[in-house]
């Protein structure tokens, strides 16, 4: 299923792949947020360029990866990871990285809102 592209053209799913080049391609959310989950997260080793929105950004706090690729903020005080929409981790070379089941542990996975509303933050709606 074709998807738009950082600068408004429409590329294949595959796309994405290619590495942390311009334009960034954003991997689509196959799952809708829902009902909290467990996953295998493994930290996001030393030297990871994370991108996020096309743009790569400088994390203040640590980020996982699952085995598809996708990229969870850790939230510690929960002791629990939440999905970062439209982020990709790549190495100091631009490829994405590797999931590695031997440095990853089960993590709780909640969705945006069930995080805020556990930490008391306003969310408005």
């Amino acid at each position: 299923m074709p998807r738009a592209a950082a600068h408004g053209t429409c590329e294949a799913d595959a796309d994405y792949k290619t590495g942390c080049g311009w334009p960034a391609f954003t991997k689509p959310i196959e799952e809708p947020a829902g009902r909290d989950k467990e996953k295998l997260l493994m930290e996001l080793p030393e030297g990871t360029r994370l991108m996020m929105n096309g743009c790569e950004v400088t994390p203040s706090f640590p980020y996982l990866m699952d085995n598809e690729g996708n990229v969870y903020a850790d939230i510690q005080e929960l002791d629990a990871a939440v999905l970062s929409e439209n982020s990709i981790a790549c190495d100091e070379n631009g490829e994405l990285l590797s999931f590695s089941v031997f440095d990853a542990k089960r993590m709780k996975v909640l969705s945006m809102e069930s995080a805020m509303e556990q930490l008391g933050m306003d969310i408005g709606w």
